[in-house]
């Protein structure tokens, strides 16, 4: 049976999944930095936050609400940052190849455009080089490369940070 699946902001009954699926993506090795998930009482700190300060947080759940894919585009920390917003987004294995990826982005650019970040950045794998045209086809630019910033399996892989740009903004001189 083909499944539908729908973006939606996340929610306090998607955190046990959301953190499923985290680690499930982690445990891959070859897509996020880290190679488990944390804990599931730090993933229910960081979504909780993220849903009482109104963050971009959206996750694909399938017809059962089980998660299969996410994107987060968080504010910067910092008073000097607060107009920059960095994209993490992840897929799982079966759900791959089917689209989502277009989806997730296209949702949460859209909300990211409606919010007053001025500009969106992420980094990449450079071995990921489906994520690469995904990210370049919505207008990601390369910033250049990060040589030989992260070791997987014993390979050096190379780093490469994006960002795009969002609504024009008059700015104070």
């Amino acid at each position: 049976m083909v499944k539908n699946v729908s973006i939606i902001p996340i929610h306090e009954r998607h955190i046990a999944g959301f953190r499923d699926a985290l680690d499930l993506v982690a445990r891959e090795g070859n897509y996020l930095v880290f190679s488990e998930a944390p804990p599931l009482e730090s993933v229910s700190e960081f979504v909780k936050g993220n849903i009482k300060d109104n963050g971009i947080q959206l996750v694909a759940v399938d017809d059962d609400d089980v998660v299969v894919g996410w994107i987060d585009i968080l504010r910067g920390n910092f008073a000097k940052d607060q107009h920059v917003g960095r994209l993490g987004m992840a897929i799982v294995p079966d759900w791959r190849g089917r689209g989502l990826g277009r989806k997730l982005i296209s949702a949460a650019l859209s909300r990211a455009e409606d919010s007053d970040l001025e500009l969106v950045q992420l980094n990449v794998f450079e071995s990921n080089q489906r994520a690469l045209k995904l990210y370049e086809e919505f207008g990601f630019s390369r910033e250049g490369l990060r040589s030989n910033a992260w070791k997987i399996n014993g390979e050096l892989i190379n780093d490469i940070p994006m960002s795009r740009p969002l609504k024009t903004r008059k700015r104070k001189i």
